[in-house]
């Protein structure tokens, strides 16, 4: 969050000058009500690979009142998240 854009677990900017590593199919899920990451964040990440890396590699998933971990633990996640993380999975693997 600090860093205002793309960075690993450590903070390193190891993304941003290689945006040709993320060319593979990522599927981003966000919480719209994550109060710890907005939206927009997710949102302009998923705008800047797709700007950079043939956009069909990305699909972004925006998932009404969840929050940051609802959409792993949440009490719908099981029913509204994970068959949208599956239907990734089986579509490009």
């Amino acid at each position: 969050v600090r860093a205002r854009h793309l960075v690993d677990f450590k903070g390193r900017n190891v993304y941003m000058p290689h945006v040709e590593r993320l060319a593979i199919p990522l599927r981003i899920v966000h919480g719209a009500e994550n109060a710890c990451f907005h939206p927009a964040g997710s949102e302009k990440s998923y705008a800047w690979l797709r700007a950079h890396n043939d956009p069909t590699l990305y699909s972004l998933v925006r998932l009404p009142k969840f929050g940051h971990i609802d959409c792993i633990f949440g009490e719908r996640a099981a029913s509204l998240v994970y068959p949208q993380i599956l239907e990734h999975l089986e579509r490009t693997l």
